[in-house]
């Protein structure tokens, strides 16, 4: 068994080998002897949970996971921040303890990202979604601008309604970038004979500050201030719920408030302000801990700012000028889940397939089903049993092969979904290492004549893309054999089925291959490798010129195509196309065979109780709609009758 299997909601990761193995005998018996363990406890969980009657299950309590799917699509009519009349512009994304950095944009005022998030969300009622947009600076030492942001508050969000739309920047300067809370304890002990009357306080913790640097994270430090005393925490680094856990003593001198503040350090400007909150000495009573968590406020202008704070930034920023709008596609969700028990009968119905392709059909949320219905199947271990189903249904139904698999169907989006749990650790030691190496490289491989650097040689720059072009080919073509089994099998039965449609030599068998393993996988990964986890950072503005050069001509090689007049500065790499044109070819078909030994698919621990809820309800969101696919895939009286039960068990169970 090369996969893992489920019982209940236990998700189990096995040996890779076969009884049968010469190498099975190596594995101790001790290991063996906890494994079998294990299994007899799920196996012996799963059992008793799927004997429960549906009265012991409306006993039980289920949770709610609650979800924020985002895309950040693009902003148009960004300010210009740069000499050059342009900008660099990239996003911070910020909800709760999360928060993400896009790539960076360079050199132009409409920014195009696509980049999509699924962010968990704790407290709807009290959490706000911040996009902040910035122009990174060209001096990597110097400091990057703000240049608007938008917030969006959860509770607006929970309808439950796909929102698509422009959304105009707001101006927001650095005082208004507050959230967080702020964890202390403090304790008033008054004047007793010899003792003077002192105040203790511990700073422990803070929660969900606000990102002040381009890493999207921030150099927290907390400073007490009580009267013209003053006294500061250490800076915790690249952190947005540092952990401070200092205590500190002031002596009280008629002194009546505590000012606490919280700055991110910086070490090249200004410290930024991250939020303040006053305690009243009035409120503490004498001897008595107050243990509180305190929410982060603006700040309030006090006289006691003295010459320590020259490098903290309290200066007011004020933008008056149009900041432009970011196109953003989200939808809240809340799935409420039921005990694992419940969705015994769901799953084996689910795995007939017919009800999952009609509602394929008429969902308008394709890319929330597909990753739901690929996470299942892949924890059951059957995802070619549902992979292949797609792409045979749109080999079929697609009327002419020049448009096949170049669509957002259903088919790309689980293929799509597939190969990101199948084959990222692939992806991983494939490229990985030629990922890092070119963002160590110093030289240009840029072509176009209107990016060209004064004194830049484009023939010399060829040379150079020539050269990481045939080091990134060179790379997928030696690691064939590495891909996972499952995956190629993938492969094989879409080839075959092309080849029964369209003819042995005709073009597609090698295209339809190639439009997911290039286009879809090696291609964007290459073009986006913080997103695949290729590297840490996002590239510098020269290797993300240089990764992007790279792709168009792997992405043209993969499409067997050379480049035209559109790009003609691209040309000159035609040669190097209609060298590896053959080469590429028979990677294809030696892709879509399956050779001995097997390589498995990547192991992935997967919440099948959240995918089930989340199938169960796209499916009542479309009973109207699936009557209209009766004639093509029969009834759905059984899986009709199985939601009906979900929804009344629903409806009567307790939730946490």
């Amino acid at each position: 068994m090369d996969k893992s299997r489920l019982f209940g909601n236990y998700s189990v990761g096995l040996p890779q080998k076969q009884v049968g193995d010469p190498e099975w005998k190596f594995i101790q018996k001790q290991e063996l002897k906890e494994w079998v363990g294990f299994l007899t406890h799920a196996l012996k969980t799963s059992v008793l949970q799927r004997s429960k009657t549906v009265t012991e299950l409306y006993k039980e309590k289920g949770r709610v996971v609650k979800t924020l799917a985002l895309r950040v699509a693009e902003a148009r009519n960004l300010p210009s921040m740069d000499r050059n009349g342009l900008s660099d512009p990239y996003c911070i994304i910020q909800l709760n303890e999360q928060s993400i950095r896009t790539r960076t944009i360079y050199k132009e005022l409409n920014p195009l990202w696509g980049e999509e998030y699924n962010l968990n969300v704790q407290d709807p009622s009290q959490e706000v979604l911040t996009l902040l947009l910035y122009d990174q600076d060209s001096n990597p030492l110097g400091k990057d601008d703000l240049m608007g942001a938008l917030r969006i508050p959860i509770h607006s969000l929970t309808d439950e309604v796909q929102r698509e739309q422009w959304y105009p920047l707001l101006p927001m300067d650095y005082e208004k970038l507050v959230t967080g809370d702020l964890h202390m304890k403090m304790t008033y002990r008054p004047g007793i004979n010899h003792l003077p009357s002192a105040l203790f306080v511990s700073v422990l913790a803070a929660r969900n500050l606000a990102s002040k640097d381009t890493n999207g994270l921030s150099d927290p430090y907390v400073k007490l201030t009580l009267g013209h005393k003053s006294k500061k925490t250490k800076i915790i680094k690249k952190e947005l719920n540092p952990v401070f856990n200092e205590d500190f003593e002031f002596a009280l001198d008629g002194d009546s408030e505590l000012c606490v503040t919280v700055w991110d350090w910086d070490r090249l400007s200004s410290n930024d302000f991250m939020g303040e909150v006053t305690i009243p000495l009035e409120h503490l009573h004498p001897n008595v801990v107050m243990d509180q968590w305190f929410t982060l406020n603006d700040r309030v202008d006090h006289p006691h700012d003295d010459e320590e704070d020259k490098h903290e930034d309290h200066s007011d920023h004020h933008h008056k000028k149009p900041l432009g709008d970011i196109r953003i596609k989200m939808k809240y969700g809340e799935e409420k889940v039921l005990p694992s028990a419940a969705y015994h009968n769901l799953i084996s119905e689910l795995q007939n397939l017919n009800g999952l392709l009609a509602l394929s059909e008429v969902t308008q949320e394709r890319d929330a089903l597909a990753g739901h219905s690929i996470n299942l199947f892949y924890a059951l271990d059957a995802p070619l049993k549902w992979v292949n189903a797609l792409t045979k249904s749109e080999v079929h139904w697609t009327a002419t092969p020049e448009t096949i698999f170049r669509g957002n169907s259903m088919a790309t989006k689980v293929v799509d979904a597939y190969m990101k749990l199948a084959g990222l650790p692939y992806l991983k030691a494939t490229l990985g290492d030629s990922i890092q190496r070119l963002y160590t490289l110093k030289h240009s491989c840029e072509l176009d004549p209107t990016r060209l650097e004064e004194g830049e040689d484009a023939k010399e720059n060829l040379h150079n893309l020539e050269t990481e072009v045939q080091t990134i080919l060179g790379k997928i073509f030696a690691a064939l054999d590495a891909c996972p089994t499952d995956m190629r099998k993938m492969f094989q039965t879409l080839q075959s089925e092309v080849k029964a449609k369209y003819g042995e030599d005709h073009i597609a068998r090698y295209t339809s291959v190639s439009g997911f393993i290039f286009l879809r996988f090696w291609v964007p990964a290459i073009l986006g490798p913080k997103l695949f986890g290729l590297a840490k950072e996002h590239p510098s503005k020269q290797v993300g010129r240089t990764l992007t050069l790279v792709a168009k001509v792997i992405q043209n090689l993969g499409n067997l195509v050379e480049f035209g007049a559109k790009e003609p500065f691209m040309t000159p790499l035609n040669s190097l196309i209609q060298a590896n044109m053959e080469k590429m070819k028979n990677y294809i078909d030696k892709l879509s065979e399956v050779s001995a030994p097997a390589v498995p698919s990547e192991q992935v621990v997967i919440d099948t109780d959240v995918e089930l809820a989340a199938i169960f309800h796209h499916f009542q969101k479309n009973r109207p709609a699936l009557q209209t696919t009766v004639d093509k895939f029969g009834s759905l009286a059984p899986l009709e009758k199985i939601l009906d039960t979900l929804a009344a068990l629903e409806s009567k169970s307790n939730f946490q």
